[in-house]
Order: structure tokens, then C-alpha cells, then sequence
């Protein structure tokens, strides 16, 4: 037949044929990354660690010492500073700070906070960058409780452990209070300088029970989380000036805070902070424990009557979470102490050798040890 004469459309059969091809190869190739997804997601759910409880609290507890008067004066921990709190022992200041900082949904959602996880992705394509977190209090607190490794650098394994903590988040939620799991949360964040737990940290940066903790200090600490390092006030007190800041905000917009005390707080001064670095021989560190002692030739006579006389080992001392009281008295171990740093007090060498010495100060009616120093310069006791 002539092309003049070939029927009008004859062509589109064709074309349909392709368009037809090309839809089923879409349709298969969105199965194939559906299955696979779903394959992977099996494959993480399968390795999530084990659900333990026990892993929820911290059998490890720092130990305190009293002096005569009962007012603590030293703390025995390990690397690891921990201390507890029950939630009853927790001001709502910082609940709801710690909530608003880190998980303003937190009392509605299920462990999975999907509208955070939304908006934590459209913040990611607007600003191109990963920085916008997702993770509610309860998947933190799975993290740290039940995942080894959780800052994984390879991308898949990186997303194994995501949903990994998911799932563990929501078993948390089905198992535990919004009470329990906020408690459990702030008695195992990690807030620097070897602090675990609010508890803890308030004694590191304020020398402060947590209850008496003012705005200024509670945005500090719960501006910690976010880098513990880079928001140190011991090491970087710029950077966790203005990292509070922008806690007492967060404080103020959600009317934890009034204005006019965002206004004082933000200007407060890390008191503790500059006392302790000035003075570090208030706060001697051992090489072996990074227990912080104040009269450390007193503290280090405590360890090895512990051990020699009451038979406790290293470990219950430093991990038991003992309250032990002795009969240090501050006025005196303080004057001894400063007698032995001022060099005037005692006479020089032929051979430049530092003449050294010792004191031991008693209480004759009673035999109670008041002060002891062993020398000039304290070397720290190993375990």
C-alpha cells in the first residue's frame, strides 16, 4: 500500500507498547528497592541487641567521704562518675528543661517521634547538612543503655543501628513510664569530665547538690549532651558561655523561665569552674581512679584503712557508692596543709635536695585522727 494511503495513527500502538515497557520496568524496579528495603530492615530488627533491664541502671555508684562535721569533702569513683538520683530527687527545672532542649514531644509520642523525624529531614535537604537530629530522650537512653557502637561511621551500618534504636525505643515505652524512662535517661547521659547523670555532673561543674541548682547552671548541663568536649566549661568556657545561652532561650520561649531571668542568668559567671582551676589542690587527680580529692594524704589513709582493716576491695570502694565518715577536721587539715606549701617553713638543702616531712595531728581524748600530710608534694596512691 502507498504511505499516502497507510491509515492515520498507525504508529501509536507502538508507542504504546513502549510506554507500557518502561511503566513495568518502574513498577519492578520500585518492587526490587521495596523488597530490599524491607530485606534490610528485617536483617537490622534481627540484630538488635538483646533486651536486658538490668542494663537500664548502673550497679557501679561513686562513694562520698564526710569529714567530722558530716559535710562531704571527696568523692572515690573509677573512670566513670556515676551517680544516681530517684525522680522524686529531680526538680521539674530540670525535667522540663532537659525535655525542651532535647525532646519537646517527648510526653506524646511513642519512643518514634515521626514529626520530628519529618522536619529533622526537611531541615536536612534545606541546609544540605545532617547536623538536625531526630532521637527522642527514649531512643538516647536505648543507645546508651543497649548499643555498643553507636556512632557508626559506614552508612548501612550506620542505618542498621538507627533502626535498631527504634526498636528498642518502643519496647522501652511498652515496658516503662514516661516517669521511669526520663529518670533512667538523666542517670545515664554522659555530661563530661567523667561524669555520668546529672547527679554526678552538678558535683563536677557547681560542687552542687542537684536540687540546688540555679537556671543558669540546669541550661549548662543540659546544653552538655549535645558535645560534652566542646561545650566543657573547664576547657572551652566560650563556647559553653554561649552554648547555655541558647539553652536559657529554649528556657524562656517555653516559660520555664521568666525573661527578666533570661536576662541575669545568661551573665552568670562559672564561679566553680575558675575556683577549681585555680586551685587544683583542692582537687587532686590520681592517676588510677580520677577521683577528685580534697586532703588527699587523708583520703589515701581512708583507702588503706578500708582495705587493710574493713577488707574491701578496690572495687567496692570505688564503685560501691559507700558514704564513709571520718574524723578529718577541715580547719585543721587546711592550716596543715598550707604549712607544708609555704617553703619558708622549712630550711634549705647543701645539695638543693627538698627537705621533707610529715605531720599527723590527734585528738589525745579520743584518738581520732584531725589532719594528716606525708610530705611536701603529694604523689597519687595507685589501687
Amino acid at each position: 500500500m502507498p504511505s499516502s494511503q497507510r491509515p492515520k495513527g498507525s504508529r501509536r500502538p507502538k508507542r504504546s507498547s513502549r510506554l507500557r515497557v518502561a511503566f513495568k520496568l518502574l513498577t519492578l524496579l520500585i518492587a526490587l528497592f521495596t523488597l530490599g528495603l524491607a530485606i534490610f530492615v528485617v536483617i537490622a530488627v534481627a540484630g538488635t541487641p538483646k533486651w536486658d533491664p538490668a542494663l537500664l541502671g548502673d550497679k557501679k555508684q561513686t562513694s562520698y567521704v564526710y569529714d567530722k562535721d558530716g559535710t562531704e569533702f571527696a568523692l572515690l569513683h573509677g573512670y566513670e562518675n556515676r551517680q544516681t538520683v530517684e525522680y522524686s530527687e529531680i526538680p521539674d527545672l530540670v525535667k522540663n528543661t532537659f525535655i525542651a532542649v532535647e525532646d519537646k514531644r517527648f510526653n506524646q509520642h511513642i519512643g518514634v517521634d515521626p514529626i520530628r523525624i519529618i522536619g529533622s529531614a526537611l531541615n536536612d535537604i534545606r541546609t544540605r547538612s545532617t547536623r538536625e537530629g531526630a532521637s527522642t530522650i527514649t531512643i538516647q537512653l536505648a543507645s546508651n543503655a543497649f548499643v555498643s557502637n553507636p556512632n557508626e561511621k559506614k552508612f548501612t551500618r550506620k542505618m542498621q543501628v538507627k533502626i535498631q534504636e527504634a526498636v528498642l525505643a518502643i519496647q522501652l515505652e511498652r515496658e516503662y513510664t514516661k516517669e521511669e524512662i526520663l529518670t533512667f535517661y538523666l542517670n545515664k547521659i554522659f555530661l563530661g569530665e567523667s561524669s555520668f547523670g546529672i547527679q554526678a555532673a552538678a558535683k563536677t561543674y557547681f560542687g552542687a547538690d542537684l536540687k540546688d541548682l540555679k537556671p543558669a547552671e540546669v541550661a549548662l548541663l543540659a546544653g552538655l549532651p549535645q558535645a560534652p568536649s566542646q561545650y566543657n566549661p573547664y576547657i572551652h568556657p566560650d563556647s559553653a558561655k554561649t552554648r547555655r545561652t541558647i539553652v536559657l532561650g529554649v528556657m524562656r520561649d517555653a516559660g520555664i523561665i521568666s525573661a527578666e531571668e533570661y536576662n541575669t542568668e545568661k551573665e552568670a559567671p562559672f564561679t566553680y569552674v575558675e575556683e577549681m582551676k585555680k586551685n587544683r589542690g583542692g582537687a587532686q587527680k590520681t592517676a588510677v581512679t580520677n577521683a577528685s580529692y580534697k586532703f588527699p594524704y587523708f583520703v589515701d589513709y581512708v583507702i588503706e584503712e578500708l582495705e587493710t582493716t574493713y577488707s574491701l576491695t578496690p572495687e567496692q570502694i570505688f564503685s560501691g557508692g559507700l558514704r564513709i565518715y571520718t574524723t578529718v577536721d577541715p580547719k585543721i587539715q587546711g592550716a596543715a596543709e598550707a604549712a607544708f606549701a609555704n617553703p619558708a617553713n622549712f630550711p634549705k638543702s647543701i645539695d638543693d635536695t627538698k627537705v621533707e616531712g610529715s605531720i599527723t595531728i590527734i585528738e589525745p581524748s579520743t584518738g581520732a585522727i584531725q589532719a594528716m600530710v606525708g610530705g611536701r608534694d603529694y604523689t597519687p596512691r595507685g589501687l
